[in-house]
């Protein structure tokens, strides 16, 4: 098995833990209990998963999630960089309109995030083990985890800002009505430095509360 199936090999069985229904993005899943899922967009993401979700103090929300794996275990730069335009060109495709289908069904995608093989282990870079990892206000990550959250809030809201602005123009949203009007969101997903069993999903957009969680299922 190839070090990139390794990868998702791990991070779809961890999601499994927590309830989640797994989809490769392969005919042929690396796990043959696995879905399979479809996009008509030009990148795709290495999984996608319904999961349920606690965004906030109410009940969980059943959701779909967009996750894209990198190793981890290679430089820095592969990790915030490579995954880092992975993810934003895999949001751009889905904001033009791009469509995610599992069997004959369309499926909303309501967040693209980034995962690495240590993202069971709390972080997203292997060298992260060697450092403590803090607390800010309500944020719980290792430092560069938590660092490329931030960059990608703020990616976020210039796409946001600018998708928009091509909205105001009449002729525009006339020829591309794929457009959406809504916008997914953008983060990482690791587990909880000293709780492995939740998982936080660190966002980019406030309004939300900058973070969902789940829960492993109780046996």
């Amino acid at each position: 098995m190839s070090k990139e199936k390794e990868v998702k090999f791990k991070i779809g069985k961890w999601l499994e833990e927590f309830g989640c229904k797994v989809f490769d993005e392969n005919v042929y899943p690396v796990n043959a209990t696995w879905g399979h899922f479809e996009s008509s967009g030009d990148t795709t993401p290495d999984l996608v998963v319904g999961a349920k979700v606690q965004k906030t103090k109410n009940k969980p929300e059943d959701i779909y999630l967009a996750i894209e794996l990198k190793d981890g275990s290679e430089s820095h730069q592969n990790v915030f960089l490579e995954g880092y335009d992975s993810v934003i060109s895999e949001y751009l495709d889905y904001c033009f309109g791009a469509s995610y289908k599992i069997g004959d069904q369309e499926v909303e995608i309501s967040a693209f995030l980034l995962a690495t093989q240590f993202s069971p282990e709390g972080y997203l870079w292997h060298k992260e083990k060697e450092t403590n990892y803090y607390k800010m206000k309500q944020f719980v990550a290792y430092p560069s985890t938590f660092t490329f959250g931030r960059v990608l809030f703020h990616q976020r809201t210039e796409i946001k800002q600018s998708l928009r602005k091509l909205y105001s123009f009449h002729q525009i949203s006339q020829k591309i009505r794929s457009f959406k009007t809504t916008f997914p969101h953008i983060g990482i997903l690791y587990a909880h430095p000293l709780n492995k069993n939740k998982i936080i999903i660190l966002l980019s957009d406030q309004n939300s509360g900058y973070i969902w969680t789940l829960e492993k299922k109780k046996l």
